[in-house]
């Protein structure tokens, strides 16, 4: 069978409250002018009951997980120009994360979307990544706002007022989170595409200082097939974008079109 090259691209942000028709809209226009296939959204604020149907008119089936008050919340939406079959959908109760088992232009995904707690982040991650193992499909693509550092040296802006204890805690908290992924054989894939960068995906105003929590997280088998991985500009939301970029090959239906071969042509044994 034949294959053709595809270009999955995902983008991931933290918009701190959807409610507001205003912020939709910016986050339409973000969204589109980034041409992206999937959508990973943090912090809806969404109510069971309370929540508009129909957001995003190019992405027009939500799946998502929300929590009983107004606040976190994940919502995951595919473009409808895409191909895209659904499997199974595992929702978190507490509007942390959102597992997907989908087909996308016949390739298979588990779309993770996750909004990770201020505390224990390792064994939320370990949770997540211990779920999305049980339930795998096809290629393992997590992303979102982790809420944790995973380089104090690099992934936080330094400040002096910082006692040598909480370096002391970010120190342990890392190894811990670590330690999680290589037991799962997963990757920060901006850091291993970026490793001596600096960037940030979020701005406290409370502690004026910047951080990169989002990321999206990949099985170490598959970094080959990611083109690229990017952080975009804190605008309307206090997290800045991200972006990933999946090439995979899918198999192609139809009738395949016939071609003679041209060597046959200068074959004197074939002329009458």
């Amino acid at each position: 069978r034949r294959h053709r090259k595809m270009v999955l691209k995902l983008f991931s942000l933290n918009v701190r409250g959807l409610n507001m028709p205003h912020r939709r809209q910016m986050l339409f226009k973000e969204a589109k002018k980034q041409r992206s296939v999937v959508l990973l959204i943090e912090e809806t604020h969404f109510k069971k009951n309370c929540m508009p149907h129909r957001m995003l008119t190019v992405y027009p089936t939500p799946y998502h997980s929300i929590f009983t008050k107004k606040s976190r919340g994940v919502r995951l939406v595919v473009n409808s120009l895409s191909m895209f079959e659904h499997h199974e959908t595992l929702n978190d109760p507490f509007g942390r994360y959102l597992l997907l088992q989908c087909i996308i232009n016949n390739a298979q995904y588990m779309l993770v979307n996750i909004y990770g707690p201020h505390e224990g982040h390792h064994i939320f991650q370990d949770h997540i990544l211990t779920l999305t193992n049980a339930h795998k499909f096809g290629e393992i693509l997590i992303g979102g706002d982790t809420n944790f550092i995973l380089d104090p040296t690099s992934d936080i802006t330094s400040s002096s007022k910082i006692s040598h204890k909480t370096t002391k805690q970010r120190a342990h908290s890392t190894a811990l989170i670590e330690n999680v992924l290589h037991i799962h054989g997963c990757l920060d894939i901006w850091r291993a595409l970026h490793p001596l960068d600096k960037d940030y995906t979020y701005h406290s105003l409370v502690h004026d200082r910047y951080s990169r929590i989002d990321c999206f997280l990949l099985p170490s088998a598959q970094t080959s097939k990611i083109s690229s991985a990017n952080i975009g500009i804190i605008t309307w939301s206090d997290h800045a974008p991200i972006t990933l970029s999946l090439t995979t090959q899918y198999p192609t239906s139809g009738n395949r079109t016939w071609r003679l071969n041209d060597s046959l042509l200068t074959d004197h044994k074939l002329h009458v």
